[in-house]
């Protein structure tokens, strides 16, 4: 089953439903240049070495091949994949009053859940709760328990009300009712890590500086990506970001996060990827040789 577009988000708090145990997940950190070796899970969980790694990464011209053909397969029916009805609903924010608070919410209620799920959640929320659009308003002065029972089919549905509340308040008081701009003072607020940050910068504004907005790297994008040779097995989020975005041009930083996100939700799996229906089998690297040969 496919995971949702920002799971791991590196500073939510995780809360479990019973309000028993809460367990703190760290922002990630950039490698240290003294590492010599690290455990690189999700694939199978074995040492490699960054130096190594890094001297892997494909040239320019495998990786353009490789990105038209993910281009292409995006085009196709094959390519569709939940996050895109997710992404069309952040979208269509835009034209909503305080567009940019709702498509915060939303990011929010994403979090370690099924994009569907936080879709129909979201909804149900707008549409019952809030008379059609989820403002700052009217979640400040919605009471927690409230709030709580409307997120109930969500995964942490307790620490997504909490911090949908406390970010209600640190933009009524801290920002004067208006979600910042650059993903750095976005991630000051409660619950909002670089994935979410980049992800609000991205769809909420409409800039040119690389301040406000880039590649948004979830679980797929840096597993996909890293599979692919073009980042290394060893690259913290912000780099496989960074990396990524030094690879296309700024206008293709979207399509390039959705199709990774397709690419990981529909092929590429973190267990028993489905290589002999993957696009992009020639030309990656962590393909097995069965597959790594087309034939017309």
């Amino acid at each position: 089953m496919a995971t949702d577009f920002f799971a791991l988000c590196d500073t939510f708090r995780l809360e479990r439903d019973d309000g028993k145990r809460t367990t703190n997940v760290e922002p990630s950190r950039p490698l240290s240049d003294k590492v010599d070796k690290v455990m690189v899970g999700g694939d199978d969980d074995h040492e490699v070495s960054c130096s190594s790694e890094r001297a892997r990464e494909v040239d320019e011209n495998v990786f353009d091949e490789a990105w038209e053909r993910l281009r292409d397969w995006r085009d196709g029916k094959d390519g569709e994949a939940s996050v895109d009805e997710f992404h069309s609903l952040v979208v269509s924010l835009a034209a909503r009053p305080q567009a940019r608070f709702q498509c915060l919410v939303a990011a929010l209620m994403s979090v370690q859940c099924l994009d569907r799920v936080a879709l129909r959640a979201f909804q149900r929320l707008r549409d019952d709760h809030m008379s059609g659009d989820v403002t700052i308003e009217r979640v400040r002065k919605m009471d927690r328990a409230t709030l709580e029972s409307a997120l109930k089919t969500l995964n942490l549905w307790r620490a997504k009300a909490k911090y949908i509340k406390e970010c209600s308040e640190a933009i009524h008081f801290k920002f004067r009712d208006t979600v910042p701009r650059t993903v750095g003072a976005l991630k000051t607020l409660p619950g909002v890590g670089d994935k979410l940050a980049h992800l609000v910068a991205s769809v909420s504004y409409d800039e040119s500086s690389a301040q406000y907005a880039g590649v948004v790297v979830d679980t797929h994008v840096q597993r996909v990506s890293r599979r692919l040779g073009w980042v290394g097995k060893c690259d913290d989020p912000e780099r496989v970001r960074m990396k990524l975005q030094a690879r296309v041009h700024r206008d293709d930083w979207e399509e390039l996060t959705l199709g990774l996100i397709a690419l990981g939700q529909n092929v590429c799996h973190s267990r028993n990827p489905a290589c002999d229906r993957c696009p992009l089998r020639t030309r990656c690297p962590a393909a097995p040789r069965a597959v790594e040969i087309d034939i017309e």
